[in-house]
């Protein structure tokens, strides 16, 4: 019960780190860059559509490797999204929006900053937790395992990165320092936090 607790504030956390760099108007990580896009070109909304996306993603994935499936995975999966709405939602009441920071560069630069903050700590946390992974980090872990551990695994989580960037970028996302940094740049910090976590919770 203690881990699922931590898992689910991990999952909030990480949800509001995506929604400062949303509203930083850098970019978002590469996942959420590319959901974001096509999603704004469909009559559903953002969270409606990565629920969806998750589920088409997971099932495959879940064929190939069941023990992906976890309190985790699927909370990740049906909540991520919405709560990244919701949080948009309650910013925006105070004005708080990508267009009512436009132009405010410093404040811009610390939504980018604390985005990436609250996002590695939510990724350090998620991941001690243990409690099953999300599809898309199951992705590149089953495509290393399904090559016999002869392609880095590194190498395939940046062609999958690129790719959702790519696809971001062609719908509309805004592709940026956001994005590259939480696409190449986040792994030492999420190490770091892991650290962290491992002395202090004991999870």
């Amino acid at each position: 019960m203690k881990r699922f607790c931590y898992m689910m504030i991990a999952i909030i956390v990480i949800a509001m780190g995506v929604t400062l760099l949303k509203i930083s108007d850098f970019g978002t990580d590469p996942f959420n860059c590319m959901n974001l896009g096509v999603s704004s070109l469909l009559p559903i909304r953002y969270g409606t559509y990565q629920l969806l996306f998750n589920i088409v993603l997971f099932i495959p994935l879940f064929v190939l490797k069941p023990s992906i499936l976890g309190p985790g995975a699927i909370a990740n999966m049906f909540f991520s999204a919405y709560i990244v709405e919701l949080f948009s939602y309650l910013f925006g009441l105070f004005g708080i929006t990508e267009s009512g920071i436009y132009g405010h560069t410093g404040m811009r630069i610390i939504f980018l900053l604390l985005g990436i903050v609250f996002m590695c700590f939510g990724a350090a946390l998620y991941m001690e937790c243990d409690m099953g992974i999300a599809a898309y980090d199951a992705l590149g872990k089953i495509i290393f395992e399904r090559s016999a551990q002869k392609v880095p695994y590194r190498l395939i989580r940046i062609i999958t990165d690129v790719i959702c960037i790519v696809i971001g970028g062609m719908t509309g996302s805004v592709v940026g320092i956001g994005t590259m940094i939480s696409a190449f740049f986040t792994g030492p910090f999420i190490s770091m936090f892991q650290k962290l976590i491992q002395k202090e919770m004991k999870l």
